[in-house]
């Protein structure tokens, strides 16, 4: 059975969309557990659309040999015919990703309560030109920060915040415990 170009064509990006999503299919069952994992059964039909629309194609592809039809077609390239079939290829794609999240993934992480025993402690840090002075090394805003992160490092089990102030004080950062921001 000799394929025509345009049905390669087609085959060629079929592939393409379903590799594509084998390889989501992969990646989000090593990393997602699925809430209906039933649903991923589904994307068996893909390659059953797949074989469906070559087997139209071929049923329905009605070609008049031309004498100099050989001659054109050896040496031209068409970039339009090589995408032609893209927008059913990306149909496919599509229809997977919706097939996947229909399977509704889910974070394998396990979640903990831990009770912790700590305190609230807001750090207010004065931000004006003042702060420039070169009295401290290398200055006083950077001698600040220095002392104020070496004092929440110092602090695992607390919630520390931010203010900062030059003339109005605003909230930079609001009480957490997550001591990186």
């Amino acid at each position: 059975m000799k394929l025509d170009r345009d049905t390669a064509l087609e085959a060629g990006w079929a592939l393409a969309a379903l590799v594509s999503v084998g390889v989501l299919l992969r990646w989000m069952l090593a990393r997602f557990e699925a809430a209906e994992p039933m649903v991923l059964w589904a994307l068996l039909v893909l390659p059953l659309l797949v074989a469906l629309a070559l087997w139209r194609r071929r049923r329905w592809n009605v070609r008049v040999p031309l004498p100099t039809q050989s001659a054109l077609l050896l040496h031209s390239f068409d970039p339009v015919a090589w995408l032609r079939p893209l927008p059913q290829a990306l149909l496919l794609v599509a229809l997977g990703a919706f097939l996947l999240a229909m399977a509704r993934p889910q974070s394998k992480d396990q979640w903990q309560d831990v009770k912790r025993e700590g305190i609230d402690i807001v750090i207010a840090l004065d931000v004006s030109a003042s702060m420039l002075a070169k009295d401290l090394r290398p200055d006083r805003l950077s001698a600040s920060k220095k002392v104020a992160q070496e004092f929440i490092d110092g602090r695992p089990n607390d919630r520390i915040g931010l203010v900062v102030y030059e003339g109005e004080a605003f909230t930079q950062c609001p009480l957490t415990t997550d001591h990186r921001v």
